[in-house]
């Protein structure tokens, strides 16, 4: 541990109020969050169009739609493990050029296996911008808002997919399939030149290299511009090395904490994605009419905006306890669902109340994850849980496919997930502690933050 004297960066970020930067930061990740929610749901506005133009079956709508899921396992823990490296700024700008590139690239695809190999990629690069995402806001944010921050940042994702029903509707009466593309890759290139203009270096990271000291000074200077540093003041990183390692994302309290995280946003996006996707069928199979059916998709994700907004301040109050409760609830509302004999403005208020609590402890989990971290391994092990839940999202709806197949009646298939989620009541359980033990660690500076 350095015993220098000299100014402790987590202490002057802690002591600071929101302010422009934490805006601008705020500002610029939503929106980055916005055109990655919407790139990985696109496809699915053009599907039928796709279809109609390369003759496949529709079988392969599931490949086509779950390819970007897909390279969203992989890509957090390459580029969180990168950004651990060569610092957050460059791995957004990156990710976020990486994505954009590839989703211009669809514009030029000729068939469906092309398409799937193109999608694929450039969910490696989605999947990489939000890792890096998460972890580059929760070191500007002070410790009693941060998980405020990253939920108000990460937040974007959720309404992409919106955004996205919304330009469909608008443009493709007029355009071909492709416009959902340009869309999608010019609008993040953009977005890359922006970050490379006004965003600033995490200062957290920027600490713990003595050659960045001017471009951290700079930076405080702007955040706390009451406080005089002088070119040789020294600052306190706390931390034996600045450099990333696995044992560093399993060190301590952490052996337990993130295999523990990783099982609660495995369920969660199993949850989100097995909810989202099957809900239409069982509407219909209960005999409701497609276009009510899709009131309780509208049901389903608006009341999940609300469960993300409404545990952010709960989760910096209160630490992890709302991410249980919220399991617990979702536990019985998707059983509930798979009830025979339900009539149809049940079903939906239903949908509503499982998007509340799905989506909300989602959100739980993202804010949680940015902050238990010491900053020299904070993006790769936020990379590593991310990835490792991601692969929720597409075990969740082939289960219930392969199931399905099994003639296995769907209602079952929502008793079994509603049983599932009990797994994150027990977990969610063993992590309340925990967490507040490692987040203590973290703000009262026994491990860097």
């Amino acid at each position: 541990m350095d015993q220098t004297p000299g100014y402790d960066v987590s202490r002057i970020l802690d002591s600071r109020k929101m302010g422009s930067i934490h805006w601008m930061v705020v500002a610029l990740c939503f929106t980055l969050m916005l055109i990655d929610g919407y790139d990985l749901i696109a496809v699915a506005f053009v599907g039928p169009l796709l279809q109609k133009a390369w003759g496949f079956e529709r079988a392969a709508f599931g490949w086509l739609f779950s390819a970007a899921t897909l390279g969203t396992a992989i890509g957090p823990p390459i580029f969180g493990i990168l950004a651990d490296k060569i610092g957050r700024k460059p791995v957004l700008i990156l990710g976020t050029l990486w994505f954009a590139l590839l989703t211009l690239a669809c514009v030029l695809a000729d068939g469906l296996q092309t398409m799937l190999i193109l999608r694929f990629i450039s969910g490696i690069g989605i999947g990489g911008v939000i890792a890096t995402a998460i972890a580059y806001v929760s070191e500007f944010a002070p410790s009693r808002m941060r998980s405020t921050m990253i939920v108000m940042s990460v937040v974007g994702i959720a309404l992409g997919g919106g955004m996205g029903a919304l330009l469909a509707s608008q443009l493709l009466a007029n355009h071909t399939w492709h416009i959902m593309f340009w869309v999608g890759g010019l609008i993040p290139l953009a977005l890359a030149v922006l970050t490379l203009l006004i965003l600033p270096e995490s200062p957290k990271y920027l600490a713990l290299h003595a050659k960045r000291r001017p471009e951290l000074i700079a930076l405080l200077a702007r955040m706390a511009p009451e406080m005089r540093f002088a070119p040789e003041t020294p600052f306190i990183s706390r931390e034996a090395a600045a450099k990333f390692s696995v044992k560093g994302v399993f060190s301590g309290h952490l052996l337990a904490i993130v295999p523990l995280l990783m099982l609660t946003t495995f369920l969660a996006q199993f949850a989100l994605f097995f909810v989202n996707q099957w809900t239409t069928v069982l509407l219909t199979s209960a005999g409701v009419s497609v276009q009510h059916a899709a009131y309780a998709t509208g049901a389903f994700q608006i009341l999940g905006f609300v469960g993300a907004l409404g545990v952010m301040r709960p989760i910096d109050r209160i630490g992890f306890l709302p991410v249980p409760i919220l399991f617990a609830a979702a536990s019985v509302v998707i059983a509930v669902m798979g009830l025979p004999g339900l009539g149809e403005a049940t079903l939906i208020a239903l949908a509503g109340a499982a998007g509340f609590c799905i989506i909300g402890l989602q959100f739980g989990n993202i804010a949680t994850t940015g902050q238990i971290f010491p900053t020299s391994v904070r993006s790769g092990g936020v990379g590593m849980i991310y990835g490792v839940g991601r692969i929720g999202s597409f075990v969740g709806p082939a289960l219930a496919g392969v199931l399905v197949g099994m003639k296995v009646p769907l209602g079952d298939l929502f008793h079994y997930a509603g049983a599932l989620m009990l797994l994150g009541v027990v977990a969610g359980g063993l992590l309340v502690q925990r967490y507040k033990r490692q987040l203590a660690l973290i703000n009262d500076g026994s491990s860097a933050a």
